[in-house]
């Protein structure tokens, strides 16, 4: 379901991105189109634990390798716990 202007009419999409942008910058942050918010979103369900089936129900997808190849981004913090992971299994004294 698509959100509304309070006229009853669809949010017109570059107009909420030149809104967000706005508050962004206000706030000094980076710039960010406002359709990004879905990437961060799934990115960060799928960093929790979340599956991938449900990600890609709550963005709508149908197809969760849409979900998957265009969506999900890896997280610094997963790398992170990645490299941990292989230092736990392969470094030094192992």
């Amino acid at each position: 379901m698509a959100t509304v202007a309070s006229t009853g009419t669809p949010f017109d999409g570059p107009n909420v991105t030149r809104y967000f942008q706005r508050h962004l910058n206000r706030v000094g942050l980076p710039h960010l189109r406002f359709h990004d918010l879905r990437h961060s979103a799934i990115s960060f369900l799928a960093a929790a634990g979340v599956p991938l089936e449900v990600a890609q129900r709550i963005a709508g997808h149908s197809d969760a390798r849409l979900t998957a190849n265009v969506y999900r981004h890896i997280l610094p913090e997963e790398h992170d716990r990645a490299a941990e992971a292989m230092e736990r299994r392969f470094g030094k004294g192992q």
